[in-house]
């Protein structure tokens, strides 16, 4: 698999090499997609993609890296002559995730590429163009306009509120693996809010809660783009059976901290709030100490991007109506010494999505002592 990576890596360089000629090509200002975007049956994971859609005057805009492109049905050729070549392709490739990082919302700088641009064999003269190819970091970008979409490359096109922009090359898989862990890493990293319950088997007790996420970035590194942390609140009370002792105002919350430069490494978790719970321990100390806490770490690091795809051990689908699915899934949760008490490794998970709108509506967490469900509201 990493060899595999490796020459995609090594060919999308070559082929898209053209990015250091773009010399003083003008820019303009384009926004990361936050809608719901469909390409062949998969839900596109724009958070924590290296090349992700964009939008440029109201038109989304598509990255023509090496394995998307052919995922598309499209080939492409770079030469210092020729400049970019794209051609629709007799078939479509293997869909391969791109998830290296977490994209910040908003507005990002892109160039008006000058290279030659050649599309079916026909010449493209970028600069008469109402919505022009862009380039973004390193990568050409196409308009999904209907002129290209449809007239050259031959897809349909569908647009709805509910279901945001759907492009298909070949129809729709129903049923994708690939499409539910884009819908759950995707979503894993979105504000939401909570209606959840922890079922303790041993103590035959059941806690309601209402709990919500938010992503911030923190701690810009050197260089390099900032920090993403996701903060939890509300919930991890209930999760690790502290008392009720505050310390100062404000709730404790738990923030899971990922390094921006490889969202695939292990997240940090941490605490925080001025808080006393049983016994006289802080609120870090506690929830390191309990069992039930395990199923909240599981919930907050339930993500499948790359090496972290291992964790999945099965996935079957369980249950499927008009537009939503439930999948039946068995991950491998190994501590990693923020919890000093766990009883297994393995827990089963649940999780139902909604296709259309490409998003999670619930999960249900388990090992042999707990349950934890979360619906999002």
């Amino acid at each position: 698999m990493i060899k595999r990576l490796l020459a995609a890596m090594m060919v999308v360089g070559l082929l898209l090499s053209h990015a250091v000629t773009l010399g003083s090509a003008a820019t303009v200002r384009a926004t990361i997609v936050e809608e719901n975007v469909v390409l062949n049956g998969i839900t596109i994971n724009n958070v924590n993609a290296g090349f992700p859609l964009l939008r440029h005057r109201n038109i989304t805009y598509i990255p023509l890296t090496y394995n998307l492109a052919r995922f598309m049905g499209l080939t492409t050729q770079w030469s210092q002559r020729e400049g970019l070549i794209v051609t629709r392709a007799e078939s479509a490739g293997a869909f391969i995730a791109d998830e290296p990082t977490i994209n910040r919302s908003g507005d990002v700088t892109v160039t008006i590429p000058t290279y030659g641009i050649t599309v079916n064999g026909k010449r493209i003269n970028n600069r008469n163009e109402l919505w022009p190819l862009l380039n973004f970091r390193g990568v050409t970008y196409f308009p999904l306009t209907w002129r290209f979409a449809v007239d050259e490359f031959g897809w349909s096109y569908q647009w709805s509120v509910e279901g945001g922009l759907r492009i298909n090359d070949v129809p729709s898989d129903r049923g994708s693996l690939e499409n539910l862990l884009a819908i759950i890493n995707k979503d894993s990293f979105a504000n939401r809010q909570f209606a959840g319950s922890l079922l303790d088997r041993a103590a035959n007790t059941t806690e309601e809660f209402d709990a919500s996420t938010e992503l911030v970035f923190i701690r810009a590194r050197s260089g390099g783009p900032a920090d993403a942390e996701l903060i939890f609140r509300h919930a991890p009370l209930v999760l690790a059976r502290i008392g009720s002792g505050f310390m100062g105002p404000g709730t404790p919350s738990i923030g899971v901290i990922f390094a921006n430069s490889n969202a695939a490494i292990e997240p940090k978790l941490t605490t925080r709030g001025n808080y006393i719970g049983q016994g006289g321990k802080l609120v870090g100390e506690e929830m390191a100490s309990a069992p039930r806490a395990y199923l909240l770490r599981s919930f907050l690091r339930l993500r499948f991007i790359g090496v972290q795809r291992e964790r999945l051990l099965s996935a079957e689908l369980i249950a499927s109506s008009a537009s939503t699915e439930t999948w039946q899934l068995l991950v491998d949760m190994p501590d990693a010494g923020f919890f000093r008490v766990l009883a297994s490794t393995q827990i089963r998970v649940n999780v139902e999505i909604d296709n259309l709108r490409g998003r999670v509506v619930m999960m249900v967490l388990e090992n042999d002592q707990f349950r934890l469900t979360t619906a999002v509201r």
